[in-house]
């Protein structure tokens, strides 16, 4: 009987112990992505390893869950006289306008 018990008690810190692991990988790539975040033109982006931004992601969802919620591309466009480009976020209507010269001088995938 006291064999059982040791047992179970084993299986219980086995699966403390995993769950324990998994929260320290997560906490882990929250401290790596916030090393790495920089905000610009109303919007968090990720500077790569080769100094490149990824991104724009909402600054709303990473400040309130750290999650990092990509703006969708909606096209090109003059605002105020300057070539921007529109993002947005159709779940919580967030709407950007990123100066096309920012993106191509940082290497965005999109307009390098």
């Amino acid at each position: 009987m006291a064999m059982m018990e040791l047992l179970t008690d084993q299986q219980i810190l086995i699966e403390e112990n995993r769950k324990l692991y998994e929260e320290v990988l997560k906490l882990k790539a929250t401290l790596e992505t916030k090393e790495n975040i920089e905000h610009h033109s109303n919007a968090y982006w990720i500077r790569k390893e080769d100094g490149s931004l990824d991104g724009p992601f909402s600054t709303q969802d990473w400040d309130i869950r750290q999650q990092l919620v990509r703006f969708a591309d909606y096209g090109r466009n003059t605002r105020d006289g300057v070539a921007k480009v529109h993002f947005h976020i159709s779940a919580s209507n967030e709407s950007i306008y990123v100066p096309l010269n920012f993106l191509s001088t940082n290497k965005v995938s999109a307009y390098r």
